[in-house]
């Protein structure tokens, strides 16, 4: 787990139900990232995923990105944001180039593997 894991998880305890995060009518509390992100995290552990391995997270600065990138860290992996407004061209060729075998895209809610 990552210094910044577990930062996130401290103040995931401390606050539990204040607002942490706020996107159009999404509103988070504390509590709610982590509790996907340990989802998140398991899901990735237990397909496989390797200590820092990278695993591209397409992200728009929504609330579930937050989640996502909480995920992969909570996981042991890397993450490697890719913008969902990317090419797909360049999208592909960012996963070819970190050869990652996982992309994690939370707005659709899919994990998918190479």
């Amino acid at each position: 787990m990552s210094a910044l894991s577990a930062a996130l998880g401290q103040a995931c305890r401390c606050f539990g139900s204040a607002v942490a995060v706020v996107g159009g009518p999404i509103q988070l509390a504390y509590a709610e990232p982590a509790e996907h992100a340990r989802a998140v995290a398991s899901l990735l552990q237990d397909a496989g995923l390797d200590a820092d391995e990278p695993v591209p997270v397409h992200a728009s600065n929504q609330p579930h990105d937050i989640v996502a990138l909480f995920g992969v860290w909570l996981s042991g992996g890397a993450t490697v944001p890719v913008h969902r407004a990317t090419p797909a061209a360049v999208a592909a060729m960012v996963h070819e180039r970190t050869k990652a075998r996982f992309l994690l895209d939370l707005e659709s809610t899919r994990i998918e593997t190479a």
